[in-house]
């Protein structure tokens, strides 16, 4: 498998990976990160009160222990899940006690085109689950104390429910739909243990999963209360039931790129064998993984269709992958001690054919490894939207509009598969990644943007301005031409309105990313003059754009929540981030309050004579702070709590451990009565230690 990995990633060794959907850019800096997960305003959209991501202070926190070696830390998280979840398969199967079992979960885990895939699209929070799914699903096993597995004190289950919460916590943070599978697929496992006729393993399982994913919750709090309150940032955006691919497909794990679609049938093939022949606690451990698949496989059907939320269907795939690695490693246990309990016949032939499906289902991987990118771009959109970043003037906002899959960042449904989303003085960043909550603005951009694609305006760059949006961009795939991008559809109706608008010019020359200028652009953070009215009503935006007159960009800084810079008294300071009567402009050590203008903005009258320089500080609760600390203390708690019991004492007494006869092949079922009994006199005794076996 390290070679394997080795020789497909031999290409994205050397040097930073492009910055294709979601891999993180980690070029802003660990001190950046840090400032952005203790902020109290998050920048999604038009902006919002709420607390930062925990994954910006985790990511803070590994960078300081790579010594700021954030090129390195961007590799070990793309590329690391590649053998991390391959390596968590060959966990779960350790207590089924074969390593030729172990090794099959471990390569059927590694088969699956889902890494592969997610790699080739940018899909960071699918990487992220993949590799953390097996272990999850393995924590869940070791709790159900079902055999194989040794019965557990009261102190090793809390030390292990502490354990999986906290694995939870790690993963759900990246990808916070997390949160949601684990307690259903905890709920998958404990189906399979109820039609297995164990409901005392099903009630275990259950309990385990809702307690993790709760524990979860509260270390992510605050930023989870924010989560799970608002559907699509727990879920995301998915390219609706346009793009939904087909039930077969989701059986196949064809989602993606890589891989060969007949050949991944195989899989399921192998997976299929310890139905066949598994007897005791590998049928019974074959029946919850396959339920496991199944529930996996039903619900990312039926939400790709539409008909339930759900995560990404890369996302949803990957317990359905781990199902499957771990039936194809049951099938091989059964084949050592359940198949010579049978007579010669098809259920052989049936070990051979799932022998044959794992063979081919890696060929497909193998394929694509020789390419050494496993297919992804060999740029981001930042080689052909470099005029963007940084652009002269500062404060202003660039405006995505199109396929999730080729917006960088947390973004916002428009319709019809499509999403919008924001970034702040240039390309996005590793801060952009999550959104907390409803994007904020989010209400006024889809509205102006339905309006220009509906054709009822000609001046979206006037609606546009007062919000700092200064260039507009509609990608047409997931990185620059000439790279190997893939394409993604486009909104069409929006893309040929466009063309039309009076104050928008088209600039850029990729012919993935249609770039448009907005000539009626005003700064985020503008100045103008005190007896120019800012009405508060939002419909009178593109009016008050053409009245201002000339405007400034009056205060400056890295981030939309902070900024510095000098101010005239008499003059009227005017904010593009969404309205909160929390924020406050200081000159002077006077502290101002703000008051809505356009109907999404904030404005202040700097007061006659009172000049200088001004510094702008967002709103936010004051609790946001006091809890992160709080929360720090908890984790500290939590982990250490989970490593003191998992010392404490080895498995319970009274027969609750490990038995040898769990692994032993068992006896033919029937074997055929000898034609002639042998009454010959055996010897036995002699004060020696002989023993007679009688088989009748």
């Amino acid at each position: 498998l390290v070679v394997v990995l080795l020789v497909g990633s031999r290409g994205l060794l050397v040097h930073r990976l492009p910055a294709v959907g979601s891999i993180p850019v980690t070029t802003g800096g660990i001190a950046h990160w840090w400032q952005a997960w203790s902020a109290s305003w998050q920048p999604a959209g038009l902006g919002r009160p709420g607390p930062g991501a925990p994954a910006l202070g985790l990511l803070s926190l590994a960078g300081v222990l790579l010594l700021g070696a954030t090129g390195v830390l961007q590799h070990l998280l793309v590329l690391g899940p590649l053998l991390l979840g391959p390596i968590g398969a060959y966990r779960l199967a350790r207590p089924w006690g074969s390593p030729w079992g172990r090794g099959a979960a471990l390569i059927a885990y590694a088969a699956c085109p889902l890494a592969y895939d997610a790699l080739a699209w940018g899909r960071w929070e699918a990487l992220t689950v993949y590799a953390a799914a097996p272990w999850t699903v393995a924590a869940l096993a070791r709790l159900s104390d079902a055999l194989p597995h040794p019965r557990r004190t009261l102190r090793q289950l809390a030390g292990s429910v502490l354990a999986l919460g906290v694995l939870t916590a790690l993963t759900a943070a990246v990808a916070p739909s997390w949160l949601l599978v684990v307690p259903v697929a905890a709920a998958a496992l404990g189906l399979g243990s109820l039609l297995a006729g164990q409901a005392a393993v099903t009630i275990r399982l259950v309990a385990a999963g809702i307690v993790a994913a709760v524990l979860a919750g509260v270390l992510l709090l605050p930023w989870s209360a924010g989560v799970v309150g608002h559907g699509q940032a727990l879920l995301g955006a998915g390219p609706g039931p346009a793009g939904a691919p087909s039930f077969a497909r989701l059986l196949r794990f064809q989602v993606g790129p890589v891989g060969a679609a007949p050949l991944e049938w195989g899989l399921l093939v192998a997976g299929a064998l310890p139905l066949a022949i598994g007897r005791a606690w590998r049928l019974a451990w074959a029946i919850r993984l396959w339920i496991l698949a199944l529930a996996s496989f039903g619900w990312a059907y039926l939400g790709a269709a539409g008909v339930l939320p759900s995560p990404p269907v890369d996302v949803l795939l990957v317990p359905a992958a781990v199902g499957l690695a771990g039936a194809v490693a049951l099938g091989v246990v059964a084949f050592e001690q359940d198949l010579p309990g049978y007579r010669f016949g098809w259920r052989q032939g049936a070990s051979a054919l799932a022998a044959a499906g794992l063979v081919v289902s890696v060929l497909p991987v193998l394929g694509d490894a020789a390419g050494g990118q496993w297919q992804l771009p060999t740029a981001g959109p930042a080689s052909a939207l470099s005029s963007l970043d940084g652009a002269p003037g500062g404060d202003y906002r660039i405006l995505w509009v199109g396929d999730p899959r080729a917006i960088p960042m947390a973004a916002a449904p428009l319709g019809g598969g499509q999403v919008w989303a924001t970034s702040f003085d240039g390309l996005p960043t590793v801060t952009d990644t999550w959104a907390g909550g409803p994007v904020g603005g989010g209400a006024v951009i889809a509205t102006d943007l339905r309006l220009a694609g509906d054709g009822r305006t000609t001046q979206l760059g006037h609606l546009l301005a007062p919000l700092g949006v200064r260039y507009l961009v509609v990608p047409r795939a997931d990185a620059p031409s000439g790279s190997g991008a893939a394409s993604v559809p486009v909104p069409g109706g929006l893309l040929r309105s466009l063309r039309v608008q009076t104050d928008l010019e088209a600039v850029g020359s990729d012919p993935n990313y249609r770039v448009y200028l907005n000539a009626a652009w005003l700064p985020a953070r503008a100045a103008v003059a005190g007896g120019i009215p800012l009405p508060t009503r939002m419909s009178l935006r593109a009016l008050a754009v053409g009245s201002l007159g000339p405007a400034r960009a009056a205060l400056s800084g890295p981030t939309p929540w902070s900024a510095t810079g000098p101010v005239v008294g008499g003059e009227r300071i005017y904010v593009a981030s969404s309205y909160d009567p929390g924020w406050r402009l200081v000159v002077d050590h006077r502290a101002l309050r703000p008051a809505r203008a356009l109907g999404v903005g904030m404005t202040w009258t700097v007061p006659a004579g009172l000049s200088g320089r001004a510094v702008l500080r967002p709103g936010g609760s004051p609790l946001w702070a006091a809890t992160r600390w709080l929360v720090v203390a908890l984790w500290l708690l939590v982990i250490g709590l989970a490593l003191a019991a998992r010392r404490g004492g080895g498995a319970a007494g009274g027969g609750g451990g490990v038995r040898a006869e769990w692994f032993q092949p068992q006896a033919p079922a029937r074997r055929p009565a000898p034609r002639r009994a042998d009454r010959r006199p055996v010897p036995v005794g002699g004060g020696g230690d002989d023993e007679l076996w009688a088989d009748g």
